[in-house]
């Protein structure tokens, strides 16, 4: 049997209550807001549900900051707050916990919410990064390397393009060299591409 919606006042936001199950309403009624009702979420750049609250400016608020703010108590220091499932927009309490950064990576990567190594993935990709560990088991033609039909480069020319970084060779020079952008060069100099050699 599910638990039974709670209610609790926001701290510093009295005209405002957060629920266990994530939805926020204002609980204060005057001539502009007659009703008591349950604001409109939306998601931000990074798929986190955000909500409108004025008190007496108007600021922008996290969600399941909310909740565990109001539910467990403030946030602290050095801690972030999980969603257990990975689902930003499954706010209910239950679903929520407190987490160093490193706990909260370890369980994104864990999960395959987000490519090991690529910090800003979520941002940049949202749409592929929910499951990618999933997407890369699951996806046959996911193939790295000169083995993918759209390399432009072999094994060889990353083993001499990363022997001619290290002897101080120009970005630019071995970019014009190999027909590639210097943005790749520096990638795989860096090793953010063609990790796996």
């Amino acid at each position: 049997m599910p638990k039974s919606e709670q209610w609790r006042i926001i701290a510093d936001y009295p005209n405002y209550a957060v629920s266990s199950s994530g939805n926020v309403k204002r609980v204060v009624t005057n001539k502009y807001h007659p009703h008591q009702r349950v604001l409109r979420q939306a998601p931000d750049g990074y798929g986190y549900q955000i909500v409108t609250l004025y008190n007496p400016r108007q600021l922008t608020k996290k969600v399941h900051q909310l909740v565990m703010s109001a539910f467990v108590g403030p946030r602290p220091d050095g801690y972030e707050v999980n969603h257990k499932d990975g689902d930003k927009a499954n706010n209910h309490l239950e679903n929520l916990e407190y987490v160093t950064p490193a706990e909260n990576k370890a369980h994104a990567v864990r999960n395959g919410l987000v490519a090991k190594g690529d910090r800003n993935a979520m941002r940049k990709y949202p749409e592929r990064c929910f499951r990618i560990g999933q997407w890369v088991k699951d996806n046959p033609n996911h193939v790295r390397g000169e083995s993918n039909p759209k390399a432009k480069l072999s094994e060889s020319d990353v083993i001499t393009i990363r022997s001619l970084c290290s002897e101080g060779g120009s970005t630019l020079a071995i970019a014009r060299q190999y027909g590639v952008t210097p943005e790749t060069i520096q990638s795989i100099k860096y090793r953010r591409t063609w990790k796996h050699i």
